[in-house]
């Protein structure tokens, strides 16, 4: 693996080296590697059937939590970027944010 490899080939290789081993533990519930990938891999799969891909903006408005970090690997996954917005931001302020940032899709839910 180089420097310039994309978080996501990192991180399947991680998945591939210990898929059972833990690989998030948030508020007593724990996601091996292996289940991160499949969830991950999931989202990715509906961002790429809604048009993401390299180049695509993905809006992320969630809390922290393990959703996100699958959020966050999924857009990776499906080529495309997030642009971070903290939920508690006023409305006006994360539209001016996804608007320059030419975001399409707005991730809102970590129901993931």
């Amino acid at each position: 693996m180089a420097i310039e490899d994309p978080i996501s080939a990192w991180f399947a290789r991680q998945v591939d080296r210990s898929p059972d081993r833990v690989a998030v533990v948030y508020e007593g519930r724990q996601l091996t590697y292996r289940e991160l990938d499949f969830r991950s891999n999931r989202f990715a799969r509906h961002l790429r059937a809604l048009g993401v891909g390299p180049e695509g903006v993905v809006g992320l408005c969630l809390e922290r939590n393990d959703g996100a970090l699958i959020a966050i690997l999924g857009i990776l996954k499906a080529g495309g970027a997030f642009v971070p917005l903290d939920p508690e931001s006023p409305r006006d302020r994360n539209e001016r944010i996804l608007d320059l940032a030419g975001a399409r899709i707005v991730v809102t839910c970590a129901a993931l």
